[in-house]
């Protein structure tokens, strides 16, 4: 008998299905929080390593005469210091920067004069990070030999293989082992390999080229400058070992990097004497990441607390429901001396299968939807193994609790209360004006105090928990009075049919079964639509943050693309691309009131194609604005221009260093690209007439160029470098709109929907439970109706009805009451107000399309299955049970 006791539910599988279905929402729920926070940690912290790619996690650097010997010696000391303290960062990448040399072909005298100004540099493994032209014969560095770049060896006429000078007095013989292309050109981006050097590859000052590198191994290096008596900056470089970064991984570093840093600032050191220095930004990414961590607890937490409640919910109403399902059972024992405890443990014990199953269901759909749920799409080993540990301890806290709900239902059906005091706490709707009165209180404390519920303090966002909180309150206690109201209109349905009617058979049964069971109609009304509005809500703001930031990284950056070049422009005339010349001018104030303002530049011709415009941004097209700036006479005396941005007192010029140029506003916009700051003006002219008058003025202008697109940047930058314009930075919207601000409540939100696709799966379960409640009566009157003529269709339109009909008002007033918590809130939820422009509500069609269409789906399911359930019934059984 014993042995039978954990698969008696096996006859019951509606009670199965909701311990099943409850366990797995709490393991589910419960293994994701554990998950997600330090995911989210170790996000932020490759984010941040990722922002300063090609940064070593060590760099030891100190300055010294050059030579192997000394170059030997000190590379013994800094990898015996570091390899004692951190052995797991490896061997280091050895950098030498030499001093700028000249370089010639053999000699001044074979060169006919001709040399050209090089800088010494050497990096350990430099051949693999540079795209090789041409070698001589074995020319790799290690053959011996130094790399020309491209534009050096083409001014000197030199082939790998030759002999080349390099310095003046004295000079030092060698010869090119090979030739490379130059490190700034071509149409890829620097490789973060060459980070470290990045500073002597920098322009110092406007129309300046720097030196080009002249590439050796580290060893040639030192031996060419102890011939040429040189100093060198020396620096050993270590990276973080490959594999995923994790806080914990990278946490371990930091002390004992911070012991090497002492160990090489030791006064009594050989190193302190050359002024070595040790840096790493571990520890600021690491305090960064628990930064983020910490931010997100509260919310996330939040949104665990409510999906662990829902859940033990579900389990409290799988074992309320198994005592009414075998009622006349329990009756039957109690009568013959079986306490309530022995029968909570035996609920205890059949109810191990399902909530094993359910849990381990729910363990797995955590940890393999883990690129979902977690911001880095992968689990931290250390976080799986504290979840492991929390999710039985949740089990087992569930089950308890079902014991405890069976024994509770045990005792109140011996007394036969139980019905009536289920009753009385449904009947009045307490519990909704509780629920809403916090509502209440958790958006009053939105409103009203100091902070914004988005704080963007610094690194990284913090979300306010009543973000949360509030619309869960506030749609759980709306949906109950909405359910409540509809109950009443239902009720109306159970009034006598008149004589002479002829009501629709499925319409008429689906409106008598709602009514006759409103209470548990207001329970599973009210939880789907609760599980609707977590997911609409969540879904709204993640959609509307997602396309804020889309729109302020264009504002900002201006299009989808900028490069920044030292000159105007060649090349985009006939490309093509979709692109066009701006320039920034820094230092402008409007006259006479020393207003600061910004002055962009344009070329009316190609902004528009080139640059992404939504009709928000002003009242008028931007085509007519942009024809405004050329639409007067060449030899107008003011410079047409366009106010973007707030309001400034009237002016009529503006004032660049000493000079003064006159303008003549046509037009204005609230937002356009370019804009730095919500409060900051920006004054839009055209390039041509601007700089015509300034020509006149004798003003001169400290412009920025640059070249917006909407193009792939490498093809227009190989464009530029193709016409001779030198690009020196390049910067994205995609890369400008994942800051911390954004993707902390892109991921809080994220973590919400996934809840609220959790609760939905509790609602599903919620939908067996009120079939199965239901499904004596249900079948007692199918066979009593289809006697009376009622056909086999018109039945199954009936519970296809009376379901969709629950389904689809939930999903209603869920988008809907989804949509008024979104309203109230999420003009407050702009991370980053001061860039422009404002938050605007967006709906994710897709998402509520889908959600649809599965209510649709479930609902058409289950009636299937109760007809399935019908046509399968022993009709003599059923009369039999039910008289």
């Amino acid at each position: 008998m014993l042995l039978k006791t954990p698969f008696r539910l096996i006859h019951f599988p509606g009670v199965a299905l909701a311990i099943a279905g409850g366990t797995l929402v709490l393991a589910a729920i419960t293994v994701a929080t554990r998950l997600f926070l330090p995911a989210a940690g170790d996000a932020a912290l490759q984010q941040n390593l990722g922002q300063i790619g090609g940064v070593p996690a060590l760099s030891v650097v100190m300055f010294s005469t050059l030579g192997p010997r000394e170059l030997a010696a000190l590379s013994g000391q800094v990898e015996g210091i570091v390899a004692g303290r951190v052995p797991r960062l490896g061997e280091p990448v050895r950098t030498l920067l030499g001093p700028p040399v000249a370089v010639a072909a053999g000699g001044p005298e074979r060169s006919g004069g001709r040399a050209a100004a090089v800088q010494l540099a050497a990096r350990d493994g430099f051949v693999g990070h540079i795209r090789r032209l041409a070698a001589a014969e074995g020319g790799t560095a290690a053959a011996g030999g130094v790399w020309l770049p491209e534009s050096v060896a083409t001014a000197l006429r030199l082939r790998p293989g030759q002999a080349v000078t390099v310095g003046t007095a004295p000079r030092v013989r060698t010869r090119v082992a090979g030739i490379y292309q130059d490190l700034t050109g071509g149409d890829r981006p620097l490789d973060p390999f060459w980070s470290t050097l990045s500073g002597a590859l920098a322009v110092r000052k406007v129309g300046e080229e720097p030196p080009q590198l002249l590439l050796a191994e580290p060893a040639l290096v030192a031996e060419l400058g102890r011939q040429l008596g040189a100093s060198a900056r020396l620096e050993w470089n270590y990276y973080l070992p490959p594999g995923r970064l994790t806080v914990p991984t990278v946490e371990t570093l930091v002390p004992q990097i911070d012991r090497v840093r002492l160990d090489i600032s030791d006064p009594v050191s050989v190193l302190a004497a050359r002024q070595a220095t040790a840096t790493s930004p571990l520890a600021t990414a690491v305090a960064s990441a628990h930064a983020t961590e910490v931010a997100l607890t509260g919310p996330v937490e939040t949104i665990s607390v409510t999906g662990r409640i829902l859940a033990l919910a579900l389990l409290g109403a799988a074992g309320l429901y198994g005592v009414k399902r075998r009622r006349g059972e329990v009756l039957l024992l109690t009568a013959q001396g079986v306490g309530g405890a022995q029968l909570a443990a035996r609920s205890a014990v059949e109810a191990a299968l399902p909530l094993l199953a359910g849990g381990a269901l729910g363990w797995v759909l955590a940890v393999g939807l883990a690129g979902i749920l977690t911001p880095t799409g992968e689990a931290q080993p250390q976080a799986l193994a504290a979840a492991n540990r929390e999710v039985v301890v949740a089990l087992a806290v569930g089950l308890l609790l079902l014991a405890a709900v069976t024994w509770a239902s045990v005792l109140a059906e011996e007394r036969q209360r139980s019905t009536a005091v289920f009753r009385e706490l449904l009947a009045k709707p307490f519990w909704e004006a509780l629920v809403l009165v916090l509502a209440a209180a958790a958006l009053y404390e939105l409103q009203t105090r100091g902070s914004r519920p988005v704080q963007v303090a610094g690194q990284p966002a913090q979300v306010d928990r009543f973000l949360v909180l509030f619309p869960l309150l506030l749609i759980a206690g709306l949906a109950g009075l909405a359910a409540r109201g509809a109950g009443r209109l239902l009720a109306q349905g159970t009034r006598p049919i008149r004589a002479g009617a002829r009501p629709r058979p499925a319409a008429f049964l689906a409106v008598r079964r709602l009514a006759a069971a409103p209470r548990l109609v207001l329970l599973l009304v009210t939880g789907s639509a609760l599980a609707i509005g977590m997911l609409g809500y969540a879904g709204i703001l993640v959609a509307s943050t997602r396309a804020a930031a889309h729109d302020k990284a264009r504002i900002l950056v201006g299009s989808d693309t900028s490069v920044t070049t030292r000159a105007p422009a060649k090349g985009l005339d006939g490309s093509g691309l979709a692109a066009t010349r701006v320039q920034r001018v820094r230092g402008v104030t409007l006259a006479p009131y020393g207003v600061p303002v910004d002055l962009l530049a344009v070329d009316p011709a190609t902004f528009a194609a080139a640059v992404h415009w939504d009709s928000s941004y002003a009242d008028e097209p931007l085509g007519v604005l942009l024809g405004r700036l050329d639409a007067a006479p060449a030899g107008a005396s003011r410079v047409p221009a366009l106010l973007a941005g707030p309001a400034v007192p009237s002016s009529n010029g503006i004032e660049v260093g000493s000079a003064s140029l006159p303008l003549a506003m046509v037009g204005s916009a609230a937002v356009f690209p370019g804009m730095s700051r919500a409060d900051r003006p920006l004054l839009v002219v055209s390039t041509a007439r601007l700089s015509a008058r300034a020509g006149r003025a004798k003003a001169p202008l400290a412009a920025e160029h640059e070249v917006w697109t909407r193009e792939d940047p490498a093809a227009v930058v190989a464009v530029l470098r193709e016409a001779g314009t030198v690009p020196e930075a390049a910067r994205t919207a995609g890369a400008v709109m994942r800051t911390p601000a954004f993707l902390a409540v892109s991921w809080t939100f994220s973590m919400l929907q996934a809840l609220g696709v959790l609760a939905g799966l509790v609602a599903l379960v919620g939908l067996v439970l009120y079939v199965q409640a239901r499904q004596r009566g249900r079948l007692v009157a199918y066979a009593l109706t289809r006697r009376m003529g009622l056909s086999r269709g018109a039945h199954l339109r009936s519970v296809a009805i009376e379901l969709a009909a629950m389904l689809l008002f939930s999903f209603a007033l869920g988008v809907t009451l989804a949509l008024a918590a979104s309203s109230l809130v999420y003009r407050r939820l702009d991370p980053m107000p001061e860039i422009p422009p404002g938050l605007h509500l967006r709906l994710p069609g897709a998402m509520l399309g889908l959600t649809l269409l599965g209510a649709a789906v479930a609902a058409l399911a289950g009636a299937l299955l109760v007809q399935r359930g019908a046509d399968r019934a022993n009709v003599a059984e059923v009369m039999r049970l039910a008289g």
